[in-house]
């Protein structure tokens, strides 16, 4: 016999049990053969018990038996025993309705020493909408690439290069993860140039967004407000040199509301605010149950510290509005203790208390909740503008906002040991070459307009940073590029021919600047690959050589034999081509090796970026060795996931089905693209010439984080292993699927088309040969 839980009463965390393995394993037990569920009544009381054990680490499952607890004829004698006591008479219907009143009782909290660590969740009344696609307790099951780091730089010469050493310090101390989006907002004077600056500090994928510093809400003059109040304009401005008027408010504007409304924010969970003076000096030490950029599931705010602020000068009514709005809205502190800390330090300091603003970790569907965002937007956008004319700081809001709306438990007050904002960056990232810092003083005459004298005050920061203009001899000599973790990748097959193309196609890159002299190649092939062959290729080239041995075994349910017998035609594509010795089946497993088993195989994880080569590819010329996406080759720019020649209009032969397949699995998993115009240009294409686009895949490069997210890898699978096999049945083509995927899951941003004029392939490479 099997063993089971006690199925009646259950507590399950949804992301859990949203996670696509244990979905994919409840999907085979209901709606797939043998139908277990309804063909053998299997019940979910024994499958439960399996699905912990497949899935679920030991400290994730609570087992506790609540005693008060009763189910169906226990029920019914209480009920009966009830009534009875009451004299009111037992029926069948009363029963029924007293059951269905025992079914809707009030919310229990579980207090337990495994809180949080567990996939048992804790009941929250109904106002909370906050979710979390994490499992609480260590790393295991975050999609890193929903959880962002967030920053916004004022103008284009506001500390950009310590906002790139600082960049650096979050991956030297593993703050970010390799697919970890770091999203820009910025103003609408800066560059290009400056992003691409930007781009190159670190390998993760940036992505840039405007924001308005000279937009206001309707109704506030900032015109007729400076002449009023210019104190409140000016604030920030002696302490950073050509800073623009309002800046600093904007920016606590930005912050407290305006962040929560930018719709590249919707799509994640959590986003770490990242100052352009900040910096991680070393690694946290004691580490934490999710590591950053991360918070665990029951927690929507994490930060380093409360403090009491000293300046009382940006505090002016601020607890007066506060206290107004909840009497006005008929609301009650949440946090009732922290609140009342907030009351204390006003009746008794006439101060407030702030959190270190500089560092937090933000949940963002707590702060776009209606409550959270009313009470945001009443602050800054609505009469009376208080923040705007009074330059309250977010600092001491983010503290009201939690006392008002948040659990205790919900938040996080906990130091991060390698953290450091200010002068402390300063003094420990490395010197820079010509730049020269300059002492700034304030023209403050109080204490209480003294800025530096709060602890959330803006930093001394550099006098006007001369650059020396880094980026750009860095691309000239790549110096900055670590070329070791960008390798370039081909596929071979066991002939002759294929090793000497190869060889030539090396050959071709190393003359044109294209391979590097520690660019690091990788040789995939299938285990009748000859040692001599081997031999031949290490003559060819001086780099860094890998061969890497691949099992062209088909997928589980797939019957090669079966699909011959029924003439799939896909089998004997590519064995007459050149003459070569390629297998039956050989042209599908290539497409599937490039689709999924590439980005399957253990030995690319370690790399970046991988650059396509087939062996009957080359190059013929060089491109301008100023051009900056070139020097990168064989890798691309941190802002890119995929770089290809072009698109173009592909031939309808080998696209059965595949249009169709794509929208059912969209819309089975819920998928919305994320470049909308690509996905017309697909629609369009099929409706109107019912064929498909193409991108010219052999020669292409591609970020490893990117293809190795779990979403992008799920989608390769359903192409390659999994019904219909559209790569082994209708041979689907990575040239189309590459389309698709860009579509679906990638910004028009990430994408670089871009068109390497000395590159070659096929019959143009043996005509230069």
């Amino acid at each position: 016999t099997l063993p089971f839980f006690y199925k009646n009463f259950e507590v399950s965390r949804v992301s859990f049990f949203r996670r696509a393995d244990v979905r994919k394993w409840h999907e085979a037990l209901t709606e797939r053969e043998p139908y277990g569920v309804f063909r053998l009544r299997w019940s979910d009381a024994n499958t439960r018990v399996l699905t912990m054990a497949m899935f679920a680490e030991p400290d994730r499952i609570l087992t506790r038996k609540h005693f008060g607890y009763r189910h169906g004829k226990e029920c019914d004698v209480l009920m009966k025993e009830d009534m009875a006591s009451r004299g009111e008479p037992v029926s069948v219907k009363k029963a029924e309705n007293m059951r269905e009143q025992v079914a809707t009782l009030e919310a229990v909290k579980y207090i337990t020493e495994e809180k949080g660590q567990s996939v048992v969740s804790v009941q929250m009344d109904k106002s909370e909408s906050f979710e979390s696609t994490e499992i609480e307790g260590g790393d295991k099951g975050i999609d890193w690439g929903k959880h962002a780091v967030v920053a916004l730089i004022e103008n284009e010469e506001q500390l950009l290069q310590s906002f790139c050493k600082g960049l650096k310090t979050l991956v030297t101390h593993h703050v970010v993860k390799p697919h970890t989006p770091i999203v820009i907002f910025h103003g609408d004077d800066m560059p290009n140039a400056r992003k691409d600056e930007i781009s190159q500090c670190i390998e993760n994928v940036f992505l840039f967004r405007t924001f308005q510093f000279s937009s206001f809400p309707e109704g506030f003059d900032p015109a007729l407000e400076f002449n009023t109040n210019p104190k409140v304009a000016k604030k920030g401005t002696d302490r950073i040199p050509k800073r623009p008027l309002w800046s600093y408010i904007q920016t606590t504007r930005f912050w407290t509301t305006l962040v929560w409304k930018e719709p590249i924010i919707h799509e994640f969970v959590t986003i770490m605010r990242f100052d352009t003076d900040s910096c991680f000096v070393a690694p946290d030490g004691e580490g934490g149950e999710v590591p950053l950029p991360a918070i665990a599931g029951r927690h929507v705010f994490h930060n380093n510290g409360l403090l009491v602020g000293d300046n009382t000068a940006w505090s002016h009514d601020l607890l007066e509005f506060a206290a107004s709005y909840l009497r006005t809205n008929d609301l009650k502190p949440r946090n009732p203790s922290l609140w009342n800390k907030v009351q204390t330090a006003w009746e008794t300091e006439k101060t407030l208390p702030i959190y270190h603003k500089h560092f937090e970790v933000s949940r963002v569907s707590f702060f776009r909740r209606t409550d959270v965002m009313k009470w945001h937007e009443a602050l800054t956008e609505m009469t009376p503008f208080s923040l705007l004319r009074h330059g309250w700081s977010d600092a001491r809001i983010r503290v009201l906002t939690m006392a008002m709306f948040s659990e205790p438990e919900w938040v996080l007050i906990k130091k991060h040991k390698g953290y450091e904002h200010g002068k402390a960056c300063i003094s420990s990232l490395p010197k820079y070459e010509n730049v020269q810092v300059q002492q700034l003083t304030t023209t403050a005459d109080t204490p209480e307009e003294e800025f530096a004298e709060e602890a959330e005050a803006e930093i001394e920061v550099l006098e006007k940073l001369s650059f020396p203009q880094p980026m750009e001899s860095a691309i000239s000599d790549n110096s900055d590029i670590d070329h070791a973790k960008h390798a370039v990748v081909t596929l071979l097959t066991a002939d002759e021919k294929s090793t000497n193309d190869y060889c030539y196609s090396l050959r071709t890159l190393a003359d044109h600047g294209i391979l590097k002299p520690n660019s690091p190649l990788l040789v995939f092939h299938e285990d009748e690959f000859l040692d001599a062959n081997k031999n031949v290729i290490r003559q060819c080239t001086t780099n860094p050589l890998h061969f890497h041995l691949v099992d062209f075994s088909f997928p589980p349910d797939f019957n090669p034999k079966i699909e011959i017998d029924m003439g799939n035609k896909v089998a004997g594509l590519g064995t007459k081509k050149y003459n070569s010795s390629r297998k039956m089946w050989g042209y599908a497993h290539m497409i599937g090796f490039y689709t999924i088993g590439l980005f399957d195989h253990p030995a690319i994880q370690s790399y970046t970026t991988l650059m396509r080569l087939d062996s009957d590819s080359c190059f013929v010329a060089s491109e301008d060795e100023n051009d900056q996406d070139n020097a990168y080759l064989p890798g691309i720019r941190g802002r890119y996931v995929y770089r290809t020649d072009a698109m173009g209009v592909g031939i309808n032969t080998w696209i059965t089905d595949l249009y169709d397949f794509a929208v059912w699995y969209m819309n089975k998993n819920s998928i919305t693209p994320r470049n909308p115009a690509l996905w017309e240009q697909i629609t369009t294409t099929w409706e109107t010439d019912k064929t498909l686009p193409i991108f010219t895949k052999n020669f292409e490069v591609v970020r490893v984080s990117f293809f190795r997210r779990k979403d992008v890898m799920d989608w390769h699978r359903a192409l390659t292993t999994q019904e219909p096999f559209g790569v082994y049945r209708h041979r689907w083509s990575d040239a189309n699927t590459r389309v698709f995927t860009m579509a679906m899951f990638a910004r028009p941003e990430m994408m670089l088309f871009k068109k390497h004029q000395g590159y070659k392939h096929g019959k143009e490479c043996v005509t230069n040969r």
